[in-house]
C-alpha cells in the first residue's frame, strides 16, 4: 500500500503554509487596496484582530486615564481607538477640535449610543428624616443610589462594544452594581408613581402640577405604568 499524500506531514505544512500566504497577500494588497481610498483614522494603537483593543482596555484602568496616557504617548490631540469589530471610539483633547464637534458637527455626534448602562436604567417615597432635620436612612439610600447610577452612567463597558454579550458576561462588575443601585431608587420612587396613578385613576387628582403628571395623561402614545416609571428614572438620573 502506497503512502497517501494527504497524510504526509510535508504535505500538511506546504498546505498551511500556503494558506498562510494566501491570507497575508489578500489582507494586504486586496484588503488595503480596497479601504485606501476612504478618510484616514486618527492615530492610535494597534488593534488585535475582532477583539480589537479591549484586552488593553481591560488591563488598563481606569479607562480615562488610559486614554490620557495614549493622547500623550502619541503626541495627538486626536486619537482613535478601535473597541469591537465596528466601533471607532474617537478621543479629543483639543478645545478647537472639541468645538469642531459640538458645535459644528453636532447634528453628527450630538446622539449617544445604548450602552449597558442606559440600557439597565431605561427599562420618592422617604420616610421620616432625622431628629435634626437631616436626611433619614431612606433618603440617604436613595440619593446615594442616584450618585452610583451617575457614575457609572456611559462608563465604558465590553458588552457595550459586543453586545451580544449583555447579561451574559460582567468583566467589570458594573451590571451588579448598577442593577442593585437601580432597585434601590425604584424601591422609594414606584410605590409614588404608583399612588399617583391611582389617583388618577380614581379621579382624586384632576390637575397637571408635574411631569410625572404628564406622563401619566400622556395620550400619543399611551405610557404603561412601567414606562412612566423608566422615563421618571432615567429623568432623574439625567437631571441630577
Amino acid at each position: 500500500m502506497h503512502p497517501s499524500w494527504s497524510s504526509s506531514p510535508a504535505i500538511q505544512v506546504v498546505s498551511v503554509s500556503a494558506i498562510i500566504i494566501i491570507f497575508i497577500f489578500f489582507r494586504k494588497y486586496v484588503i488595503n487596496k480596497t479601504t485606501s481610498n476612504q478618510p484616514g483614522l486618527p492615530p492610535g494603537p494597534t488593534p488585535l484582530p475582532f477583539i480589537c483593543c479591549t484586552i488593553q482596555m481591560l488591563l488598563n484602568r481606569p479607562t480615562f486615564r488610559w486614554i490620557h496616557k495614549l493622547i500623550d504617548q502619541f503626541n495627538t490631540p486626536i486619537l482613535c481607538i478601535k473597541l469591537g469589530p465596528s466601533t471607532h471610539v474617537i478621543a479629543v483633547s483639543s478645545p478647537n477640535l472639541a468645538c469642531e464637534f459640538m458645535r459644528k458637527q453636532d447634528v453628527v455626534f450630538s446622539s449617544r449610543p445604548e450602552t449597558l448602562s442606559t440600557y439597565l436604567v431605561s427599562d420618592r417615597f422617604f420616610g421620616a428624616g432625622m431628629e435634626d432635620g437631616g436626611p433619614g436612612e431612606e433618603e440617604t439610600e436613595h440619593v446615594a443610589s442616584v450618585f452610583i447610577i451617575l457614575k457609572y452612567l456611559y462608563t465604558f463597558s465590553i458588552s457595550d462594544f459586543f453586545p451580544w454579550l449583555r447579561g451574559k458576561t460582567d468583566f467589570e462588575g458594573h451590571q451588579k452594581i448598577i442593577r442593585t443601585a437601580i432597585q434601590r431608587v425604584r424601591k422609594y420612587q414606584d410605590p409614588l408613581i404608583d399612588e399617583r396613578i391611582q389617583m388618577w385613576k380614581d379621579g382624586v387628582r384632576k390637575v397637571k402640577k408635574d411631569v410625572l403628571d404628564v406622563l401619566i395623561n400622556h395620550e400619543s402614545p399611551k405610557l404603561t405604568d412601567q414606562e412612566i416609571k423608566a422615563r421618571i428614572l432615567v429623568r432623574l438620573t439625567c437631571k441630577s
